[in-house]
Order: structure tokens, then sequence, then C-alpha cells
């Protein structure tokens, strides 16, 4: 039995850097999620129909604004949007490597000495588990 829940446990956690702008990416691989071009093609069907609504026009060329502006202006909140997706990141997987953890330090415990303290155990690794779930926003 010890041998099979070792297995559980395989994932090392990163040590926490900062990632360097240039680090390489692997080439995708294929899988059967959905095409990321389809879900982009229906957001901007609902930015155009939300566009439509708030201003009751839909954006065109020579509208009175600064496009190079209003696109340079965006990304800049973009790039901020993908530092924070980044810090975010890093903080989940510290969060999950102590879940980790501890459900690995409990199930050592269980099957070293019994339950006696495991309810306690579990009732923390759930506790740690939900409070990271409203860390994501995920309730």
């Amino acid at each position: 039995m010890k041998e099979n829940n070792a297995n559980i446990f395989k994932f090392k956690c990163p040590k926490k850097t900062p990632a360097p702008a240039a680090t390489y990416e692997p080439r995708p691989k294929p899988n059967n999620g959905p095409s990321m071009h389809d879900l982009v093609i229906k957001d901007m069907e609902d930015r155009k129909q939300f566009g439509l609504d708030k201003y009751n026009t839909t954006l065109q060329a020579f509208n009175g604004r600064n496009a190079a502006m209003d696109a340079f202006q965006e990304a800049l909140d973009l790039v901020v949007y993908f530092k924070q997706m980044l810090e975010e990141k890093e903080i989940i997987i510290e969060k999950l490597c102590d879940i980790r953890d501890e459900a690995k330090t409990t199930l050592t415990c269980y099957l070293a000495i019994g339950n006696d303290s495991l309810e306690d155990r579990l009732a923390s690794i759930v506790d740690d588990s939900e409070k990271l779930l409203k860390l994501i926003g995920h309730e």
C-alpha cells in the first residue's frame, strides 16, 4: 500500500525564481481541448455586441479617437495583467505544494501510527484547500 500511495506525490515543487522574459516554451501538444481561435472569435463577437450595447455603434476607422494611443494604453494594461497572472500562478503552485506536503505527511502518519490524529490533519488540509480556492476566486 505504501508503494502505490507514493506515486501520488511525484510532482516536484519548483523553486520560486524569477522567470526570464525570454524563457523558451516547447511546441504545443495537441489535445482534445477547444481551439483557442474559436474561443477568441466567440469573445470578439461578444465584445462587438458589448460595444453596440454600450456605445450604440461598432468601432470604426476615423471615429475621432487616436487608435495608436488607445492600443498603446491597452497594451500597457495587458502587460500588467499578464504579470499579475504569473505572480498568482507562483503563489498557487506554492500553496498547492504545501497542501500536497501536508497530505503526504498525513498519509505517512496514518500508515505509521493509525488514525488517531487523522481527522484533525485532514480537516486542516480541507481548510487549506478551501482557502486556496478562495484565493483564485473559486468559491
